[in-house]
């Protein structure tokens, strides 16, 4: 499923017609973590849908991972410039029961 969204994700990036492809910093997310993106909308123009990475390992919540991108989807026409804040998401750690 990964590959699928990576390959979408990609050639959605490459004709340019939905995304443009910015560089994120990248986030450490420690093992027995998970990511919640915040349900509050903060941006007048849309939300943020998603926060991940391309190189996702097998046993996810086991291992620390990387997120090296995010989504944001525009619910109506508006600019947005460089270094504002579109959403927010919680980390929040987790455990076995």
């Amino acid at each position: 499923m990964a590959i699928l969204v990576q390959e979408r994700a990609g050639k959605l990036l490459d004709e340019g017609i939905f995304y443009e492809k910015q560089e994120i910093k990248k986030i450490k997310i420690p093992p027995q973590t998970v990511i919640v993106p915040s349900m509050y909308g903060i941006y007048p123009i849309g939300h943020l849908a998603a926060i991940g990475s391309y190189d996702v390992p097998s046993g996810i919540i086991d291992k620390e991972r990387i997120a090296d991108f995010g989504m944001f989807h525009a619910a109506i026409d508006g600019k947005i410039s460089k270094d504002e804040v579109v959403g927010a998401t919680i980390m929040l750690p987790v455990r076995e029961i």
